[in-house]
């Protein structure tokens, strides 16, 4: 099922990527606190696996670190955000997707897969509690 539209006209899409230090590889990421469905206890409180998240702290923290994560969060609805996926990973070889949140929707998750499979000369890595 291909759940995004291809167009010939400019992107509406523009999603920002990032450089994690200790990866070969670029990375997609949402805001961790928000997107995390399994983050919190009934209470509220961080689950143990996430009380120490890395992606709630150090550089994490800046604004314009912040700011990429924050228009991902909305960019990825746009309908041509496969395409621009596609167009961001290029002729890479690794991808990481999320130094900082999840898969917090099935829509999302089907863009995901999307291009994952237009994009099969690159190892995809997802870590995830979703």
């Amino acid at each position: 099922m291909r759940v995004c539209a291809w167009y010939n006209t400019r992107m509406k899409a523009t999603p920002k990527l990032s450089q994690p230090s200790k990866m070969p590889c670029k990375s997609w990421s949402l805001p961790a606190w928000t997107t995390c469905p399994g983050a919190r206890n009934a209470d509220g409180s961080a689950v143990d696996a996430c009380s120490m998240c890395y992606a709630l702290q150090g550089r994490y923290t800046f604004g314009a670190v912040k700011e990429v994560r924050d228009h991902n969060l909305t960019d990825w609805t746009e309908s041509d955000w496969c395409d621009a996926m596609v167009k961001a990973i290029g002729k890479g070889t690794y991808f990481r997707w999320f130094d900082s949140g999840d898969i917090y929707s099935p829509e999302l998750a089907e863009k995901i897969v999307e291009v994952c499979q237009r994009t099969p000369n690159c190892a995809h890595w997802i870590p995830t509690r979703a």
